[in-house]
């Protein structure tokens, strides 16, 4: 939710790396025997923590400071 507010690109590196604690909760509960339906989504948000992470090009280092929404 913070990087909707404020979309820097500290809070989508927090948002991503909250997902990655979100894909770990999901594989603990999968090597516990929960259902197979949560490889899926755990690989899926595992996927977008992962494009998040990364720089981002030079010409979205505009929008991550708010450029393009008028700020």
């Amino acid at each position: 939710m913070a990087r909707l507010r404020e979309p820097s690109l500290a809070n989508g590196r927090l948002d991503a790396l909250l997902r990655l604690l979100v894909i770990g909760l999901q594989l603990f509960a999968l090597s516990q025997g929960a259902t197979p339906l949560l490889w899926g989504l755990a690989g899926v948000l595992l996927v977008i923590a992962l494009l998040q992470l990364r720089k981002p090009a030079p010409d979205q280092a505009s929008a991550a400071r708010g450029e393009v929404l008028g700020y």
